[in-house]
């Protein structure tokens, strides 16, 4: 019985504000910071919203619990009495969730997980099974060309994107920035000059990244000047191992191949540095899901993970190149 009338209650937008915990939240807020506005920016929301579920639990229990007419708006007593009688129990439900949260029976199951080849080299498999050996009971499945939108309605679970999703919908965390150096191999310059300026690369094959923003007129940067470029010929393909391995090969420069990707040959000296400190700007990195599917504690906890990973990552493939670049290093990481 009890079920089917809070069924009823939600269906017919009647809930009972004594059992709306937002409502007592905003009470113990107020009562705790001393006045609306503060409460406010303390959970996260406007005035008006907290002003409005205080109001609506007043209305349920017949009291006056904040004088609003007040500025800055007053506790009543009886409000701080019910205040300090709540909070204890705001607190037990907030350690409650916290329990279900951490329960590792929770970390299993398969996370569908789309990574732009952008922003992660080959040892993106490495990485999915370092995350295994902590919890052997989650299993990957990765998706092929997925989008934000895709989140949203259900075809995977989570994308590691270049774009900062607008939806509300969606919930994203920061995972740094993929930085972007101009290369070509020892043997390439032993035949050709050497690139200096963007101008230049019209005597010179370029290798280009197929996305959104690569076209065979790019853009690159050196501090505040920007310039457009373009190559004598030009090969655009998806295959960022195929660009690294052909620039490796000799083939031909390339500018839109990641540092993750060619970290370790510009250290060892099997790339060069081209370009003069031209580059193509560096890439904020997303994390992103559903706000529905956030609250899954696999997704959560992995994209937790995932976030710190991947930031010592770059922090990792930029301290390999710092003895060849030096103080130089700022101009690519600089956004």
């Amino acid at each position: 019985m009890l079920t089917s009338k809070i069924v009823i209650f939600f269906k017919e937008g009647l809930v009972d504000q004594r059992f709306n915990l937002l409502a007592w939240k905003a009470l113990c807020a107020v009562e705790n910071t001393g006045s609306i506005t503060e409460a406010a920016a303390e959970l996260r929301t406007d005035p008006s919203t907290v002003s409005r579920l205080i109001a609506h639990l007043e209305a349920a229990l017949g009291q006056t619990l904040v004088r609003r007419t007040e500025r800055p708006a007053m506790m009543t007593q009886i409000g701080r009495e019910i205040a300090k009688k709540a909070e204890p129990v705001l607190n037990a439900h907030a350690a409650f969730l916290a329990r279900i949260a951490n329960d590792t029976g929770t970390m299993a199951g398969t996370i569908r997980l789309y990574v732009d080849p952008n922003i992660i080299d080959d040892s993106l498999m490495s990485i999915l099974t370092d995350f295994q050996t902590l919890y052997p009971m989650v299993n990957f499945r990765i998706t092929a060309n997925s989008t934000m939108a895709d989140c949203l309605v259900g075809a995977v679970d989570v994308v590691v994107v270049s774009q900062k999703p607008q939806n509300k919908a969606l919930y994203c965390l920061t995972q740094g920035c993929c930085v972007f150096i101009p290369v070509a191999s020892e043997s390439y310059l032993k035949k050709h000059p050497k690139p200096m300026k963007p101008e230049d690369l019209i005597k010179h094959t370029g290798f280009i990244y197929d996305q959104s923003n690569a076209e065979q007129s790019l853009s690159l940067q050196c501090q505040a000047l920007v310039s457009k470029v373009r190559y004598k010929n030009s090969v655009v393909t998806s295959d960022l191992l195929a660009i690294k391995k052909a620039v490796l090969n000799g083939q031909g420069v390339t500018t839109t191949l990641p540092l993750s990707y060619c970290a370790k040959e510009i250290a060892t000296g099997q790339l060069q540095v081209i370009l003069d400190g031209w580059h193509q700007p560096p890439m904020s990195v997303y994390c992103v899901c559903s706000s529905a599917l956030w609250h899954t504690r696999r997704i959560r906890v992995f994209i937790q993970w995932w976030s710190n990973r991947l930031i010592a990552e770059y922090e990792s493939t930029e301290t390999l190149v710092q003895s060849i670049l030096g103080n130089r290093l700022a101009l690519y990481t600089e956004t």
